[in-house]
């Protein structure tokens, strides 16, 4: 009886659909990457546009409010080596200027800078 409960119940949980989940807000920063329409390769950096919505520490930032904390183009490529065969991937983003020229800028308090990561780490479990 156990067996079969435990069947039935393994079965049920596999008829189980994931559920799409759309983001509509957040308590972290909220980061947009436009590349425009392509596909983001290892090498070298493709341009995109960037724009980040961060309202502050303690407070919501929704996707329907305005860049606020940087708005403007970036180069983008995707970050490691092995860890690039994993489904969730690191970026290296490099932060530019109108004219394509390194653009130092502070984000989240950190010093100026040009070259940022959105590190992934796929292995860690516990950094999401």
């Amino acid at each position: 009886m156990k067996k079969l409960l435990l069947l039935a119940i393994v079965f049920f949980i596999s008829l189980i659909k994931a559920q799409t989940i759309t983001l509509t807000s957040s308590n972290l920063p909220i980061i947009v990457i436009d590349t425009y329409g392509e596909t983001i390769p290892n090498e070298p950096k493709i341009s995109a546009h960037m724009g980040i919505i961060y309202n502050g520490a303690e407070e919501i930032n929704y996707l329907t409010d305005p860049f606020n904390h940087y708005n403007d183009n970036i180069g983008i490529e995707i970050r490691g080596h092995s860890s690039q065969n994993f489904p969730k991937k690191s970026y290296g983003i490099e932060t530019r200027d109108s004219e394509g020229e390194n653009l130092n800028i502070s984000l989240f308090g950190m010093p100026e800078e040009n070259d940022w990561v959105l590190y992934a780490p796929y292995s860690d479990k516990s950094l999401m």
